[in-house]
């Protein structure tokens, strides 16, 4: 995966862990993860994620737990 649709996820609310591990992203919209209120952990790791979307993300959403 290089990229993802912000809305992929909006009809999965009660989804809880989220593994994108191994992928090619780069960024991610902080909406991806908008209205997901179960969601408490997020690995991206093993991706080229860039530092700004990092704490983009981070600050956006505190209570999940991302893994960079």
């Amino acid at each position: 995966l290089m990229t993802l649709d912000p809305r992929i996820f909006t009809d999965l609310a009660s989804l809880k862990k989220l593994d994108l591990s191994d992928n090619l992203l780069v960024t991610l919209d902080p909406n991806t993860f908008y209205g997901l209120n179960n969601l408490s952990y997020v690995s991206v790791v093993k991706n080229s994620i860039n530092v700004p979307t990092q704490m983009v993300l981070s600050s956006t959403y505190p209570s999940i737990t991302f893994v960079f």
